[in-house]
């Protein structure tokens, strides 16, 4: 029941729910990789830009699927979006802030 309704939305959208359930649940665990090897190197004084880069790229993946793929969506999804997208870029940017700062701390 709930698939059949997954499948009809992505059919009305355009957007393939396996695709996105791979972008979003699929690649999850590369930006904490990233992410936690970007904190480490801000730690320590070395470059984190390509790690930041990467967390951005795959935390975006998911979000910039159905902006490309979908069409006739409504507003309100894409109000959903940009909310979503701005409080989990501040978590993570908090969660790098935090983390480079405690050990600058501890140092």
């Amino acid at each position: 029941m709930i698939t059949n309704w997954v499948t009809d939305l992505g059919i009305e959208y355009g957007v393939d729910p396996y695709i996105f359930a791979f972008f979003y649940i699929g690649l999850a665990p590369l930006v904490w990789i990233s992410a936690a090897l970007a904190i480490k190197n801000l730690r320590g004084d070395k470059p984190a830009g390509f790690h930041i880069f990467i967390t951005s790229i795959t935390f975006l993946s998911p979000y910039l699927y159905i902006l490309y793929a979908g069409h006739n969506i409504p507003f309100w999804v894409y109000v959903i979006i940009a909310l979503l997208l701005s409080f989990g870029a501040y978590n993570l940017f908090r969660k790098i802030r935090s983390s480079v700062d405690a050990s600058l701390r501890d140092s």
